[in-house]
This record gives structure tokens, C-alpha cells and sequence, in this order.
């Protein structure tokens, strides 16, 4: 903060004493203008060093208090944050281990600060090994990394960061889109599939090629464009490795469906 001189001092002083009073008529709080600085100045360089002193003394101590007063404040607020995320954070893992233990349901929780000036590092929690791991595959970084990142991007609310990933969604969704036509095309033997349906895929693909889709991994059956980053990611994964594909039906499968 500003160092508050004697002189500042006087001056807060000299305005209080003229502004007296007149805050409760229609009268408009005089403020720091030339005019009333050259008044000043000229009174100041008249005195001596003890009557600076003794003229504003007094009202430095108040003004040195009162800075004081307000950087601890903010301090203090920060500080209070900082025990107050971190009481609730233990809480709350607390909780969820309890749920985990009665569920066997898994749990990912980040916690990151939003202002530099904050105290909180980011905070990173899982139930389990395998939700962890899922979060790093998808993301293709340790999860203390991901969380380091999210508190970069949530600090800085920097757009060239949400411009990147918007960029790499869409290759990523062009990507998925490729490789599955591509599977499905080496499925059939038959013949040429020109074309990939989501939207009725049993009667556009299996009806007419007698191909079927083995174990997709979402919940909906649904074109790459219309999924999210992290279900693009789930699928590019399983077809990657061969857990989703598709097949093709024989002659007595094909007519038994």
C-alpha cells in the first residue's frame, strides 16, 4: 500500500474541518481541486517541522490505522476462505467415502481456486484407482496435471484456452466419425457400405448388410457430432481397442434376426 505522509495527513485533516456540517445541508462536500492544494501548500511551507507535527500528527496515526485495518481485512478474508474451503473439502470426502462404502458408487472431486490472491492449492480426490485412471485417459494427463490446468484456465479466463479445445472437439469428433465408418466398412463381406446410420441403424445396416454393433459403451446410440469430448474420448478408446466393433451376421444369423 501508498506510504501516508504527514502531509496527506494535513490535507484529510483541512477537508474534514471545511466539509463540517455540511453534510446535512444541500451544499456539495468539497474535494481535492488546485485550488485548495495551493492554499495548503502555502500554509504548510510556513511551518515548522514541529508544527507539521502537531498540526496532522494526530490524523496520520488514524489514516496509518486505518490502512492498516483494511489490508488485514483482506488478509483475513482470504484466510477465512482458505479454512473454510478446506474444513468443507474434508467434510465432504468424508461423506463421500461413507457413500462409497454403502454404494460401491466412485467419486472425482477438483477443487481449485478462481482469484490468484487465494491460498488454495488445487485439491484432487478419488474413491478409487480405476475412477482416477479413467479421468487420465480421457484427459492424457496425471490428474494433479488436469487439476493445474483447471485452475490456470478458471484464474485467467483465458478464451484462447476454450478456442484449443473447441479445435481439438471437433478433429476429435472427426476422428471418432472416420474410424467407425472404416470399421464398419472391414466388417462386411458382403459388399460396399456407403454410408454410417446412427438414426435407424438396425433397418439401414443391419437389415440390408447384416452387420450389428458389439458392446458400445455409452448410453445412447448417437453420430460422433452430437457426442461430448469426454464420450468422444470413451469411444475413440473402444474402438481403438477392439472392445466395440462391429460383426457380421452368417446367412443363418442374418435370416434368423
Amino acid at each position: 500500500p501508498r506510504k501516508i505522509t504527514l502531509w496527506n495527513a494535513f490535507i484529510s485533516k483541512e477537508l474534514k474541518s471545511m466539509n463540517a456540517g455540511e453534510h446535512d445541508s444541500d451544499v456539495e462536500p468539497r474535494r481535492v481541486n488546485d485550488s485548495i492544494i495551493k492554499e495548503l501548500s502555502a500554509r504548510w511551507a510556513a511551518m515548522t517541522p514541529e508544527e507539521r507535527q502537531a498540526e496532522a500528527g494526530e490524523e496520520l496515526e488514524k489514516l496509518v490505522a486505518r490502512q492498516e485495518n483494511r489490508v488485514r481485512g483482506v488478509h483475513n478474508v482470504q484466510l477465512h476462505a482458505f479454512n473454510d474451503v478446506r474444513a468443507n473439502l474434508a467434510s465432504v470426502t468424508r461423506q463421500l467415502d461413507e457413500v462409497k462404502g454403502r454404494t460401491d458408487n466412485d467419486f472425482i472431486l477438483l477443487a481449485v481456486r478462481s482469484h490468484i490472491q487465494d491460498y488454495n492449492p488445487p485439491f484432487v480426490y478419488a474413491t478409487s484407482e480405476r475412477a482416477q485412471d479413467f479421468l487420465e485417459l480421457v484427459t492424457k494427463m496425471p490428474i494433479t496435471d488436469f487439476a493445474a490446468k483447471l485452475e490456470s484456465h478458471v484464474i485467467s479466463g483465458v478464451e484462447g484456452t476454450t478456442r484449443t479445445a473447441r479445435k481439438e472437439t471437433v478433429e476429435l469428433k472427426h476422428q471418432v466419425k472416420e474410424l467407425i465408418f472404416e470399421t464398419l466398412q472391414e466388417s462386411c463381406t458382403r459388399t460396399t457400405i456407403p454410408k454410417m446410420f446412427y438414426v435407424n441403424f438396425e433397418e439401414h445396416i443391419t437389415m440390408r448388410y447384416g452387420i450389428i454393433v458389439k458392446n458400445w459403451p455409452l448410453k445412447r446410440f448417437a453420430a460422433p457430432g452430437s457426442l461430448s469430448r469426454i464420450e468422444l474420448e470413451v469411444l475413440l478408446h473402444a474402438f481403438k481397442n477392439k472392445t466395440t466393433t462391429f460383426r457380421e451376421l452368417d446367412d443363418e444369423e442374418w435370416v434368423d434376426w
